[in-house]
């Protein structure tokens, strides 16, 4: 097969690549390709060729992958944030509390005892949260695995050391050389 010879530089190709994925990597996709600088475009084929060659649809699974992580990270430390605002917001209620229950005395003090009640309480669950949540950010995913396991009260050493052996090649002469001393 005779080679082909490609007209546009590498950095066209990237550009259409990324105009691809932008435009959602459409099945029509010539539509989504620009012009280069001299208002030349790609045949269909070349771009099929570009694709399979440079693994546009690869590269995109990857960059969707990456994006998904990037997303649930955002999320987690907009939760995070929450609850660390939720925590400040009961640490000022408790504040207020004490402060009313300084000057006003405890004769009329119901509603600012609820509220110390409740800014503790929403100090520790919420501060809590938060913590859990920084903690898992934090972790590896075998440290979470583990954890997991302790939580289910197994044991994640034994669970290892089985699926290692499991995973260890045999080694057949050394099988053989502990059977012959046990023959002995």
């Amino acid at each position: 097969m005779p080679k082909t010879i490609d007209v546009f530089d590498k950095e066209y190709r990237e550009a259409c690549f990324y105009s691809w994925y932008s435009a959602g990597c459409p099945r029509g996709i010539i539509k989504a390709i620009p012009e280069d600088s001299t208002g030349r475009k790609p045949t269909v084929v070349t771009l099929q060729r570009w694709s399979r060659d440079d693994g546009w649809k690869e590269r995109a699974e990857a960059m969707d992958a990456e994006l998904s992580v990037k997303v649930d990270k955002d999320i987690i430390e907009r939760k995070k944030q929450d609850y660390l605002q939720l925590s400040e917001t009961g640490r000022g209620l408790i504040t207020g509390a004490v402060e009313y229950l300084k000057k006003e005395g405890f004769d009329s003090a119901s509603a600012a005892v609820r509220a110390i009640g409740l800014g503790a309480d929403m100090v520790a669950k919420y501060s809590r949260a938060a913590e859990m949540i920084e903690s898992v950010v934090d972790k590896t995913d075998n440290q979470i695995t583990k954890e997991i396991m302790r939580l289910l009260g197994k044991n994640a050493t034994e669970d290892e050391e089985l699926i290692e052996a499991e995973e260890e090649p045999k080694d057949e002469d050394a099988d053989s050389d502990t059977e012959e001393n046990d023959n002995e």
